[in-house]
């Protein structure tokens, strides 16, 4: 298990994603299940949500694709418009004018990591709810040829326009290059992923990232 969705209007409503094995979803807490995994032909899934304030618009990254549904029970479409990578992970809704969503991505699955550039990371940002991506942070604040993957991405518990990134150069529960590209770092970005800031903070790579408030 991966990730599970509560529905946020209707408590009852679940989806869980199987890592390995697919989506499932309940619509009495967890009684029964359903298999809704069609259309997605690789099913490593990691992340599923649906656009804020919507009951026909669902959202899934996986291994192999990022997708869509009006209803998961009759089917998931790719979304992929404008992406340059095919590794699919977190992803976040942002509010403003517009409102954004946020993903983030590499090149390849983790098997392939081991080669001189590793993950290649990067983030993509959508503003028309995945009909287009455009790749958000790079220059000043991302590599171009990101070593690291985002493995995480979380909003802060109080002011969800701000978001913060767990990376790491890590693959299957080992660091893909110890001796330099173990470390782990927390970016925190204001701007719906323009632009980016390293948090003062030394550790290994990070797959887990949650904010809470004080006190």
């Amino acid at each position: 298990m991966r990730h599970v969705f509560v529905q946020p209007d209707d408590s009852n409503r679940l989806l869980v994603c199987l890592e390995h094995g697919g989506i499932i979803q309940s619509f009495d807490r967890g009684k029964t299940w359903e298999d809704v995994s069609g259309g997605i032909d690789y099913l490593d899934i990691h992340h599923i949500g649906n656009a804020p304030g919507r009951n026909n618009l669902y959202f899934v990254a996986t291994a192999r694709g990022f997708f869509k549904a009006s209803d998961p029970g009759k089917g998931w479409q790719r979304a992929e418009n404008g992406f340059t990578r095919d590794y699919f992970h977190d992803f976040v809704f942002l509010p403003g004018s517009p409102g954004a969503m946020l993903v983030a991505t590499a090149d390849k699955s983790p098997g392939y990591w081991d080669r001189p550039e590793r993950a290649q990371g990067a983030l993509f940002r959508s503003r028309n709810l995945a009909e287009s991506w455009e790749r958000v942070g790079v220059g000043q604040w991302l590599p171009t040829n990101m070593k690291q993957m985002v493995w995480a991405l979380t909003q802060h518990p109080d002011d969800p326009s701000i978001v913060y990134a767990g990376l790491g150069a890590v693959s299957r529960g080992r660091s893909a290059d110890a001796n330099q590209y173990g470390a782990g770092d927390i970016l925190v970005s204001t701007d719906q992923g323009d632009t980016w800031e390293r948090l003062p903070f030394d550790l290994p790579a990070d797959r887990v990232l949650y904010a809470a408030s004080e006190g």
